[in-house]
């Protein structure tokens, strides 16, 4: 029902409450309880989704056991986790993936294989994006909607199709025959290159080290008269760049200063 995300946040509250943990008055998503100065747990919550962080697993296994009073837990299995699996690599970094969804669009839309004589080698053809106007007939919006969603659901392991739904997705409206097709283009591109997914590295001790600076210049003229603009308009432009170990070269520096422009 509408309602059941309200009716569990309240049911969940007093059972935290009734456990001794304490409701934060600024956050009421936030709960705690402090057994001693050094041990302690801190639980940030929204509806079911919890981030528990304690000085030590006492407290973690207090928690649950909390839960299980209450609620049934189940545990994580095959390393996967809301849908994302995470594969521990030989060269130390850790591939994440979402092989159900994957599964899911090919068993949905490709049950016999790809469509297309070539599998894409980009998830969207320039021709699409040149020719957004081009007259199409409309297609049926729910089955446009239900592929672009399901597509949707793989952007935070897939960035490489981020750009093209992004494209797509401002289709919603009033999609086009030639809308779902470049859909299908992403599919068949995904058929191609199924095992694809963000690879992580473990960091290391120097990396730690290393700071980081955001660096931002800025360059404004009121009413300018030159010979590359004579109309006499206000001109303004900014940088931003990054910048390591909080340094930055001063022979720029002093190039800026002597051009005029200020930085903040």
């Amino acid at each position: 029902m509408r309602d059941a995300p309200k009716i569990f946040n309240q049911g969940l509250i007093q059972h935290l409450l009734h456990g001794g943990y304490k409701q934060s008055i600024y956050e009421q998503c936030l709960f705690y309880k402090w057994a001693t100065p050094t041990s302690y747990i801190y639980i940030v919550f929204h509806v079911d989704d919890f981030n528990v962080s304690a000085t030590n697993d006492k407290e973690l296994a207090d928690f649950e056991a909390h839960l299980s009073a209450k609620y049934d837990i189940t545990v994580n299995e095959n390393g996967i986790f809301l849908g994302i699996m995470r594969t521990d690599l030989q060269d130390g970094s850790s591939l994440f993936t979402k092989p159900f969804i994957i599964r899911k669009l090919f068993d949905k839309y490709l049950p016999e294989g790809p469509l297309l004589a070539l599998i894409p080698n980009v998830p969207m053809t320039t021709e699409y994006i040149k020719n957004l106007g081009q007259e199409s007939p409309p297609c049926d919006i729910t089955k446009f909607l239900s592929l672009n969603g399901l597509l949707i659901q793989l952007i935070d392991v897939r960035p490489d199709i981020a750009f093209a739904l992004s494209k797509i997705s401002q289709r919603q409206k009033s999609p086009t025959q030639r809308d779902y097709e470049t859909l299908m283009h992403v599919v068949h591109y995904l058929w191609a290159k199924p095992h694809w997914g963000i690879r992580l590295w473990p960091s290391k001790s120097e990396q730690s080290n290393i700071l980081i600076k955001l660096r931002g210049y800025a360059d404004a003229a009121y009413a300018i008269h030159c010979e590359a603009n004579g109309s006499g308009k206000s001109q303004y432009t900014e940088c931003f760049d990054l910048i390591e170990d909080g340094t930055e070269d001063e022979e720029r520096r002093n190039e800026l200063q002597s051009r005029g422009q200020n930085r903040f």
